[in-house]
């Protein structure tokens, strides 16, 4: 899971005062990858990480230096606190909210 902090949703207010609950609840799934736990040493640069707002994934970014990147589908953010471990699985603490692109949620029909 990657867990913006305070000041990352206050830079974003705006964008999230401005979203439905369904937009709300697709950003939110965005930052769980689909995977147990992942600690940061764990991650690969250039790594495809699946989210729960799927089929939308993040990607790792680690040939910029020793921090971990995410690259999402409109912006980035970068691990600050890495390797929270939790009950159920692991926490990152990152600097920025991350968006998904969606106008471009993907239907699949059965």
């Amino acid at each position: 899971m990657f867990a913006p902090t305070n000041a990352a949703f206050a830079l974003v207010q705006a964008t999230v005062d401005a979203l439905t609950n369904s937009d709300l609840s697709d950003v939110l799934q965005y930052h769980v990858g689909d995977t147990l736990a992942a600690a940061a040493a764990d991650l690969t640069d250039g790594q495809q990480i699946n989210t729960l707002f799927a089929p939308h994934v993040l990607t790792v970014d680690k040939h910029s230096g020793a921090s971990v990147i995410l690259v999402a589908e409109t912006n980035n953010a970068t691990v600050s606190v890495a390797d929270v471990i939790c009950s159920n699985g692991v926490v990152h603490i990152i600097d920025g909210v991350l968006l998904p692109d969606l106008s471009s949620t993907a239907f699949i029909l059965a």
